[in-house]
């Protein structure tokens, strides 16, 4: 059932997605007998999670994965239920600009404004400045954290081109890979009246190229449109004494995401099987979708969560918290085999020695820091604006950051998770 705010549990939808999901059971870890956490548990859960496809908020992959994580939040012995919440969707069937003789594939920037079947014609022009009325503007996205379309220069380069009468934007994103980089939505800020695509840095010379030279370019952004769907949050509970230990992760993104939020999904499921095995505390899961925009699954969680008073301790699980070091030559990624450098942990303050015991032996997250609404990030920014005092949030940064190329062998590996998957138990036992 869903109230008129767009929020419900809906329990027999939840039963029928486990029953579908019978076929998804030999790819997990329980299958096998492994340790939940241990690495060759917790790395085959990143592979069935990659495997479950393109994850974006309300596609038939973010659904597929819902019935996954019934399947192995039931077996880990959880009640599942599943929130629903409106989410309209548009699924790209071309996305490309032509000029020259050149063409060009790109990604659909949201909220998508696609252009008629036959696509819009325009002369190409930079578009840092002057009169663009009726070109297709070419803007350089500069790389940096965050891939959202706040982050500097990146939204607001493009609603300057759009004021400056732009009939459409290509938003050129810079980054080691040359690939896409798809961006988050800013839902409020950054909403886009003309069509707005992005392409790779490895098209960039070529674009400059052409809209300096004024080149005739036609734009194609078609797709279908849903604005009725709805996407699920999918929900584990386990009661038990005292005050609730809450665990939450996103479980959707841009592309496979097999890094970005494969990793984190193993650990909470992990986690999720060995707390009901070793404590006897009253357990919240919740895996969140829409994240892509503006976190809106974990918004939505928020209005069924325990409340302030009735929530022991509540980690975030975030983006890209068991990841390889990568190098990248010629195109070409390998793994290091050695744990990336850039991730961390932030804290409420009366945690941050519990932290910093539970990851003393992981590097990166051995020196947690006092979690503040200037650091907060992703749907952990949601949970402290709400209030809460206990949080703990992982994070960590990615070469393969909202990019196509976020595969599980390239990703992490089973030692890279294990220590991880330890420390947020060992941080999680001090509660139970």
């Amino acid at each position: 059932m869903v109230n008129g705010a767009g929020q419900g549990i809906d329990r027999r939808r939840a039963l029928a997605l486990a029953g579908s999901a019978a076929a998804l059971a030999a790819t997990s870890a329980r299958a096998s007998g492994l340790d939940p956490l241990s690495g060759d548990a917790l790395f085959a859960d990143v592979r069935a999670y990659d495997a479950l496809g393109v994850h974006r908020t309300a596609t038939p992959g973010d659904e597929a994965t819902s019935r996954w994580l019934v399947q192995r939040m039931r077996g880990a012995g959880l009640t599942t239920t599943l929130q629903s919440f409106a989410a309209p969707l548009f699924e790209p069937e071309r996305c490309s600009l032509a000029f020259g003789g050149s063409r060009v594939e790109a990604f659909p920037a949201w909220p998508v404004a696609p252009t008629a079947s036959m696509g819009l014609q325009g002369a190409l022009a930079p578009g840092e400045g002057g009169d663009l009325a009726g070109r297709i503007a070419i803007v350089r996205i500069p790389y940096g954290p965050g891939a959202s379309w706040a982050a500097p220069r990146a939204g607001d380069a493009v609603q300057g081109a759009i004021k400056r009468d732009a009939a459409a934007v290509v938003a050129v994103t810079e980054g080691p890979t040359g690939e896409v980089i798809a961006l988050n939505t800013e839902p409020g800020r950054f909403e886009w009246p003309v069509p707005v695509v992005i392409a790779g840095g490895r098209d960039g010379a070529a674009l400059d190229a052409a809209a300096s030279a004024g080149a005739n370019g036609r734009l194609l952004l078609v797709g279908r449109s849903n604005p009725a769907a709805r996407a699920t949050n999918v929900i584990g509970r386990r009661p038990g004494d005292g005050k609730a230990i809450v665990v939450t992760t996103p479980k959707s993104g841009w592309f496979h995401c097999a890094g970005e939020r494969g990793s984190g999904i193993a650990v909470f499921l992990g986690l999720a099987a060995w707390l009901v095995r070793h404590t006897s505390a009253d357990l919240t899961f919740a895996a969140t979708s829409g994240h892509e925009h503006g976190y809106a699954g974990g918004a939505e969680f928020l209005r069924i969560a325990p409340r302030v008073g009735e929530t022991r301790v509540w980690m975030h699980i975030g983006a890209n918290v068991a990841l390889q070091e990568l190098t990248i030559s010629g195109g070409r990624v390998t793994g290091t085999g050695k744990p990336v450098v850039a991730r961390g942990v932030s804290a409420s303050e009366a945690l941050i020695p519990i932290a910093a015991k539970a990851f003393e032996r992981t590097d990166g997250y051995n020196k947690p820091r006092v979690l503040s609404a200037a650091n907060a990030a992703g749907e952990l920014q949601t949970f402290h604006a709400a209030g809460y005092d206990n949080l703990i949030g992982l994070l960590g940064a990615n070469t393969l950051f909202h990019t196509p190329l976020d595969r599980a062998d390239v990703a992490t590996t089973p030692e890279i998770l294990a220590p991880v998957a330890g420390g947020c138990r060992d941080l999680l036992a001090s509660f139970a």
